[in-house]
This record gives C-alpha cells, structure tokens and sequence, in this order.
C-alpha cells in the first residue's frame, strides 16, 4: 500500500498520488465507518473522504509541532505500516507505506 498526501495550512487536500491496493483500502474502510453507502467501482477516492479519515492526525501532528515543538516524523502500525510527516512551507507531505 502507497500513498502521498499533500494538505495545506487549513488541513485541504492539495494533492494525492495512491495505488489501487490504498484507494481500495480507504474507500472499505469509509464503507465500515458509514461515510459511504457503498464501495466505488473505479480506483479513486474522495477528497472529503481522506479529509474525514486523516483528520485527526493531521490536526495531532500540526498541535504537537505548532504548540510543543515536538511533533513526530513518523508513525508506525502493527501491520507494517508506517505513516510518514514531513513539513515544507506550511504544507505537510504525509506518505503512507509498507
């Protein structure tokens, strides 16, 4: 699973670059979480379906940088998966992967 996100200083998205195994992935889990009806037929995924889901993170990410000047360059899950920051001239660049 890959993806690139890129959110400006008011948390939108800017860009997005993701592989089918991610945009399947993300539009499941909205189904699960009741943000869809149904699971799309083509390999995209919504822009306020990502915002909806990353969300938080990006806001817990911008409150420890901003307020604490501690923020976190990465997250890693149990299933492998990591979930990089990175900040450059007030948009943050989230990559996710394997």
């Amino acid at each position: 699973m890959n993806c690139l996100l890129i959110f400006d200083h008011l948390n939108d998205i800017v860009y997005t670059k993701y592989n089918e195994k991610f945009s399947k992935h993300i539009n499941d889990f909205a189904v699960t979480q009741g943000l869809l009806t149904e699971s799309p037929t083509e390999c995209k995924i919504e822009c306020d379906i990502i915002v909806q889901i990353f969300s938080p993170i990006i806001t817990s990410h911008r409150i420890m940088n901003c307020q604490f000047g501690n923020s976190y360059s990465f997250i890693q899950c149990e299933d492998d998966l990591t979930i990089f920051f990175n900040e450059y001239m007030g948009y943050l660049f989230v990559a996710i992967g394997n």
